[in-house]
């Protein structure tokens, strides 16, 4: 982790996963007042589950730390748990707090150069700290490459090429994360129906999806 003397502060957010045994094809999204669940298949017979909750009582930061489903339950809708009823036998059921950090305001320090979560660790609502770390990982590679081990040239090239975009993802990671849960009806109606009935999502994520990390890179190294 960049060097950092402020400490992470809980983000309201805590989220749960486990990987059971369904069959499932698809992604499957659920949303509810101050909750939402995301499901996905692993392989023929194994799917992904994860939840996330707004809620203040903040659990601890760690991927580690196993939950109980009789603890979950009492957070989730019925349908969710008869749904997804393979997790009240799985031993397997992890939760942690979702803890946000202050913004970096560099990528590297001395000859060390930071990618992924060691610079810019942000909330997951995205689905974006993995890509992050690999645009990250591809871009500085090939500065790296072409300034002949120039690490100092390539650090600012690489702050100067991720760092908008780091903040960016930032920014609409914490506004997807309020979307997600909302809880005012009103607001819930909205957002449903326009998600329902309009491009809204398309027109949200095109920026993000759109961004070519090949093709920011031979803009500067060609």
């Amino acid at each position: 982790m960049l060097e950092n003397k402020s400490k992470p502060s809980y983000s309201g957010y805590s989220v749960w996963r486990s990987i059971i045994n369904k069959k499932q094809n698809e992604v499957e999204f659920h949303l509810g007042p101050s909750f939402h669940v995301v499901t996905y298949p692993i392989n023929s017979s194994k799917m992904s589950f994860v939840a996330a909750f707004k809620t203040h009582k903040a659990s601890k930061e760690s991927w580690k730390s196993k939950g109980s489903f009789n603890d979950l339950q009492t957070l989730l809708p019925k349908y969710i748990l008869e749904k997804y009823s393979s997790l009240k036998n799985n031993d397997e059921l992890y939760k942690w707090g979702v803890y946000t950090r202050e913004d970096v305001n560099t990528l590297y320090m001395k000859n060390i150069t930071f990618l992924g979560d060691a610079a810019h660790p942000i909330v997951p609502f995205m689905g974006q700290g993995g890509c992050l770390a690999l645009e990250d990982g591809y871009i500085f590679g090939n500065l790296v490459a072409k300034y002949k081990n120039d690490i100092k040239k390539s650090q600012l090239l690489y702050k100067d090429l991720r760092f908008n975009r780091v903040k960016k993802i930032h920014r609409e990671s914490l506004k997807q994360g309020k979307l997600n849960h909302l809880k005012n009806p009103v607001l819930i109606f909205i957002r449903n129906l326009l998600m329902k009935y309009t491009n809204i999502i398309h027109i949200m994520t095109k920026k993000i999806w759109n961004y070519d990390s090949k093709d920011i890179i031979n803009k500067v190294i060609n």
